[in-house]
């Protein structure tokens, strides 16, 4: 039997997509019955810029030194590569795989894409010029590239990221492996509602531009105009929303949470909003939602990848007048809210649940 290491980057206590998939992923790997090593890039020294583009040069033009992570994973298979399936859990870890796969052809490789990152950062740099952004577009081509091109399987979140990688990399075999979630949600602690109660509204997404510019949106055109309802904002660094544009007084902003209270949060929330209209991969806050009973007023950007009729569970609209319109009206309307949330619970448990897809991934990569 092959033995696994799984590679990922630090999640620095950050609850978010980024580490719920990758917890996802290596959980995903454990049930399958084959020994894992899992390795954070919290357990190296952080690299500053300068650092980074040294390690690119190194990569590419020296085949003698080794990058720490690699140094690493020399010294765990021991000279019997054949015997290791290395998972890196992000595509930003290309310049190892380059390495690997020069010191052992014979290693079997498997990168995960939450996104892709070149695409990502392009539109990035769209919305707004910064040094941050120089900087990782001056980073992440290269590191991408031998991501895509130097490993045995990618495996990517839809069928869009799929096709990105085709068109933008020539990378054509691609395993999909959609945003699962294990199961937290407790009908015992689900909140009943009142027919003429506030109706509680939830966003839950760190403080990146793919969400912050449509939440901003989405206080300035949409809280004004409906009739009975509070807005709860949940993320890393969120309360610096207040810094930027003034927080009416039915808007709660909320930083980090531990799991337990954003667990909390949702059992006590009636509908989830999903204002994002940028990003790529797909949006792990819509099969949160989905997992805790709960209706969806979503943007298209924040149902791709999803299979699903959006009038069942919710709204799809790009469109903020469609979204006043349907929260009004079904502020009044607890049976269709109930409704709506039985139908996006299903379609979790049918679609979403780690325990019911990742036999599917494991079943791929113990035959590499």
């Amino acid at each position: 039997m092959k033995k696994i290491i799984f590679i990922h980057i630090g999640h620095n206590g950050v609850i978010g997509g980024l580490p719920i998939i990758d917890n996802r992923n290596y959980d995903a790997l454990c049930r399958g019955g084959m020994p894992v090593t899992r390795i954070s890039t919290d357990n190296f020294p952080r690299m500053t810029f300068r650092d980074k583009l040294a390690m690119l040069c190194n990569s590419i033009f020296s085949k003698k030194k080794k990058l720490p992570i690699v140094q690493h994973i020399s010294n765990i298979i021991d000279n019997e590569p054949e015997k290791y399936i290395v998972f890196f859990s992000h595509s930003t870890f290309g310049l190892e795989t380059l390495q690997l796969s020069r010191l052992y052809p014979e290693l079997k490789i498997v990168t995960f894409f939450h996104n892709i990152e070149i695409n990502l950062a392009w539109r990035e740099l769209k919305v707004g010029i910064s040094l941050r952004n120089i900087k990782k577009l001056a980073l992440i081509p290269l590191r991408e590239y031998f991501s895509a091109k130097k490993t045995t399987l990618n495996v990517v979140l839809n069928s869009r990221d799929g096709n990105l990688l085709s068109k933008i990399y020539g990378k054509h075999d691609t395993l999909i492996f959609p945003t699962t979630l294990e199961d937290k949600y407790k009908a015992s602690k689900k909140y009943q509602r009142t027919t003429d109660a506030q109706l509680r509204l939830i966003f839950v997404g760190t403080y990146f531009f793919g969400n912050t510019i449509g939440i901003k949106r989405f206080i300035r055109e949409v809280m004004p105009n409906l009739e009975n309802a509070r807005l709860t904002i949940v993320g890393n660094g969120m309360q610096r929303l207040a810094d930027v544009m003034p927080i009416p007084q039915n808007v709660e902003l909320i930083g980090a949470v531990s799991d337990s209270r954003l667990s909390d949060l949702y059992h006590s929330a009636d509908i989830a909003v999903l204002p994002v209209f940028h990003g790529g991969g797909m949006k792990t806050k819509t099969a949160e939602a989905m997992m805790y009973h709960l209706p969806i007023v979503g943007s298209e950007e924040s149902f791709c990848g999803y299979e699903l009729n959006g009038h069942e569970i919710g709204l799809i609209s790009n469109d903020f007048e469609d979204w006043i319109q349907f929260i009004n009206k079904i502020t009044h309307d607890n049976d269709g809210i109930r409704k709506m949330g039985d139908a996006a619970r299903r379609l979790y448990l049918e679609r979403h649940e780690t325990a019911t897809v990742s036999s599917h991934i494991f079943s791929v990569i113990k035959d590499l």
